[in-house]
């Protein structure tokens, strides 16, 4: 398919500077009351706050990784493994502490397994900046100039990495979930999983790394008609490449008003230790802001609702 841009001339953006002020958390914020456990959350809040607001703080609940894990299966029917990050559990993964910032991602959009929650669980917070951010799809879609929103509507983007063989391999054993040994796992076990989904392309090299294409929209439908920009066109994936789906780059002039967007839009999680945050990954992106302290403690866990 040729993607050829409807513009005839470059939109101007705004220099790329980060907003000094704070915008306000905009999320569902749910306080544990006294005798309040995380089995007190109730299914209509759950979805409630996924559904309207697309993120939700649980406070004051007394959480463990153990907990944390039963919370998220309480509200998953099936998790997805992460096979670039440490396993606590087979729920639950560690998030790297580390000081440079994280740009905004959609978790695994660029992949046909794009779960529909990304949850985190703060046993310790962040001494100083470092707080995660999110930024609502919906709001930029909105925000979009005509040109980009009509051009993105009407094209696909190639995302391209090869991934080392012992990462497919472990995805592929948790995927395939037959309790298979990882050093078993094979090609046929490979071709079994991504055969038959749309917009794929896989090839193992003669290193038995996976050559791994992926072609999508970058955009979400959501219910009620409304769609969200959610995607992994910015994040962090050593090696990756995007593209459009002729191969031609990305344009800047896109790139450019979507980088000027994500900053107006951007926003902080305010973890305090002890908090569970859950996104709607189809909704939102997220991302880190740097910090110089090693300390902090996060935990992670991705799901389909």
């Amino acid at each position: 398919m040729t993607t050829t841009s409807p513009i005839t001339h470059r939109i101007p953006t705004a220099p790329r500077k980060a907003p000094e002020r704070q915008l306000a958390f905009t999320g569902y914020l749910v306080q544990a009351q006294e005798g309040d456990t995380l089995d007190s959350v109730s299914a209509d809040d759950f979805h409630f706050a996924m559904e309207q607001k697309g993120v939700a703080l649980f406070r004051g609940y007394e959480a463990t990784p153990e907990r944390f894990g039963d919370f998220v299966e309480k509200f998953s029917s099936r998790l997805i493994l992460d096979p670039t990050r440490q396993s606590y559990d087979r729920r639950v993964q560690r998030v790297l502490s580390g000081t440079p910032g994280i740009e905004l991602h959609s978790e695994h959009s660029n992949s046909p397994f794009t779960p529909d929650y990304i949850w985190f669980y703060c046993r310790r917070a962040a001494g100083d900046r470092g707080q995660t951010t999110y930024c609502d799809g919906l709001e930029i879609w909105r925000s979009l100039s005509e040109t980009s929103r009509t051009f993105i509507e009407n094209v696909r983007f190639i995302y391209h990495r090869l991934f080392p063989e012992m990462f497919w391999k472990v995805f592929v054993a948790f995927m395939i979930d037959e309790d298979i040994p990882v050093e078993e796992i094979n090609r046929d076990h490979l071709e079994k999983l991504f055969n038959g989904l749309e917009g794929v392309r896989i090839e193992l090299n003669a290193d038995n790394q996976l050559d791994f294409s992926y072609s999508t929209y970058v955009y979400n439908q959501l219910p009620g008609g409304h769609r969200a920009l959610a995607n992994s066109l910015t994040g962090p994936y050593p090696g990756q490449t995007v593209t459009m789906e002729d191969g031609s780059p990305i344009p800047h002039w896109l790139m450019g008003e979507l980088k000027s967007l994500y900053d107006l839009h951007t926003r902080d999680i305010p973890w305090r230790d002890g908090d569970i945050a859950v996104l709607n990954n189809k909704r939102m992106m997220h991302g880190r802001r740097p910090s110089e302290d090693m300390g902090r403690e996060l935990f992670s866990a991705l799901s389909y609702g």
